[in-house]
């Protein structure tokens, strides 16, 4: 019976061969001992259970084929030639990075310096030997009314004062001096109120005559008074015809977004041009700038007289009115003439404002208005009408006018121009954040040499705004030319030429490079006071 069952035990399979897989990760891995207990002939010694876990060898199994011998002597040696020779390697790297780190920590350095000493050119010249009156002229600051400088203040006009101002003529240094044709004796361009008696009649409604003409005259000429009322003489005329007016119905007073619209646009305007057009429009010293005029509360208070003043008429509200209780309610005919008021209003106060500007400003080959001298920028930095003409656009648009098409030809033809435009260049920040990056585009550059140098004829050369690769390369070119001429060396300490494509590329060594040429030979000669 034991043999039959003997038997049948080994003719079972191993259950090992119907398994797909085999375990070969670890040869020395023990097999279960149930397995060997079950399917294993008896034996006279117990078998002892084995644990159920695969044990990992503690050494690394060596293949024992193709087993390397002992290396030959010469191998030794050069072998260690090999480790001698990747340690001297290890040791240039770290050299050539210390020296590298040290270069790096010297251009910052350098670059540090350099930045601060161009910030503080840019900010106050004088300070660094630069007299900008010398190649800018002087101003004459007008005695009739308060000296209003360019950040809004009030402040008594003395001989002193020969900053940025809204009340200054400008003249021309002495090699130039000469006035225009605005700026005559006011002897030979006196007239009599009679030779505008029309005109006279015609902005009764708007403001009087004799006090719109005596407020003019504290920021305009005597001939450049004529000239605007000359002007305004053809324009109400055509506008009292019937020729040049607005839609019936009035769509910038009656539309809630037209007017909103229609206020924006003369927000463009600086806010202390704005309370001074309106100070000659309306009258009231309220409206002369006084401290801060960017603040919160004054631009409110601004928008408020635009809206109650310059777009409505107390007067004529109460003439329509049905009833004097009932607001709101009027006669037919009223909106037609509140719109030929408004009208009458804006285009003084453009053509005004356009004058007073064009007179005070200081051209571009003199220096850099509203920072070399002149007066304060006409349009603020974040509007987008930047001259009197895209102003007149914006504002009689073909949504506001009856039967326009070009506004502006049918009132060149009625002898209204307005000429004045805002150079990007007098927006330009010249203020240096990032080294490298901020002279990329030549125009720091072309500021500081024109400084250095009493030269404001490189203004004139400048591309501005210089948004391309080929403008920046154009204004570095300029650069360049213009140190040539003074005599400053364009190459670095190794000889290496200094190009336009060095800087415009923010190459850091030539960049400073040639910032410490230009100190060297430009700028130390006004900090080092010669024997």
């Amino acid at each position: 019976m034991e043999q039959k069952k003997a038997s049948q035990t080994s003719c079972t399979p191993s259950p090992f061969q119907d398994l797909p897989f085999k375990e070969i990760s670890n040869f020395k891995t023990p097999k279960p001992s149930r397995y060997a207990a079950k399917f294993s002939s008896p034996s006279p010694t117990p078998v002892q259970r084995q644990p159920e876990f695969f044990t990992a060898l503690k050494t690394t199994p060596v293949s024992s084929v193709n087993r390397r011998g002992s290396m030959k002597p010469s191998a030794v040696k050069s072998s260690a030639a090999a480790r001698r020779l990747k340690a001297f390697e290890l040791e240039q790297a770290k050299s050539a990075r210390k020296a590298l780190i040290n270069k790096e920590r010297s251009l910052k350095s350098l670059a540090k310096s350099l930045t601060v000493w161009l910030n503080f050119l840019f900010e106050n010249p004088s300070s660094c030997g630069c007299d900008v009156s010398s190649f800018t002229g002087g101003f004459e600051t007008s005695n009739r009314l308060p000296y209003v400088a360019g950040n809004g203040k009030r402040r008594e006009s003395g001989a002193g004062n020969n900053t940025v101002g809204v009340d200054v003529l400008w003249r021309g240094p002495k090699r130039q001096r000469h006035l225009s044709s605005n700026f005559e004796d006011e002897g030979t361009t006196a007239f009599s109120d009679s030779m505008f008696s029309r005109l006279k009649a015609s902005l009764t409604d708007i403001c009087s005559f004799d006090d719109l003409k005596e407020r003019m005259s504290g920021y305009l000429s005597l001939g450049s008074c004529k000239e605007v009322f000359v002007t305004m003489t053809q324009v109400t005329k055509t506008i009292d015809e019937g020729r040049l007016k607005m839609r019936a119905h009035c769509p910038m007073v009656t539309d809630v977004g037209m007017k909103e619209k229609s206020l924006r646009t003369l927000m463009c305007y600086n806010p202390v041009w704005l309370r001074i057009g309106l100070y000659i429009l309306l009258g009231g010293d309220t409206l002369l700038p006084n401290g801060d005029v960017n603040s919160e509360q004054e631009i409110a208070f601004l928008r408020m007289v635009l809206d109650k003043q310059f777009f409505s008429h107390v007067g004529l509200a109460k003439t329509y009115a049905y009833n004097k209780l009932v607001e709101g309610l009027y006669r037919p005919g009223y909106y037609e003439k509140l719109g030929n008021i408004v009208l009458k209003r804006f285009l003084l106060l453009v053509l005004i404002l356009d004058r007073v500007k064009t007179q005070s400003s200081l051209p571009l080959k003199y220096g850099i208005d509203a920072q070399d001298g002149g007066s304060p920028l006409l349009f603020s930095l974040q509007s987008d009408a930047k001259s009197s003409r895209q102003l007149i656009n914006k504002f009689l648009s073909s949504d506001v006018m009856h039967g326009e098409g070009n506004l502006l030809a049918h009132l060149v033809i009625v002898g209204y121009k307005v000429t004045y435009q805002q150079n990007p260049l007098l927006e330009y920040h010249f203020g240096v954040a990032d080294l490298f990056k901020d002279l990329q585009d030549g125009i720091r550059l072309c500021r500081a040499i024109q400084l250095l140098q009493h030269d404001p004829s490189i203004l004139s050369k400048m591309v501005v705004p210089s948004d391309t690769r080929k403008k920046s390369l154009g204004n570095c070119g300029t650069v360049l030319q213009f140190l040539r001429e003074a005599g400053v060396p364009l190459c670095d300490q190794d000889g290496t030429i200094i190009m336009a494509e060095d800087i415009v590329d923010g190459d850091k060594e030539l960049t400073i490079s040639l910032l410490w040429n230009i100190f060297v030979h430009l700028q130390v000669k006004f900090t080092i006071p010669s024997e």
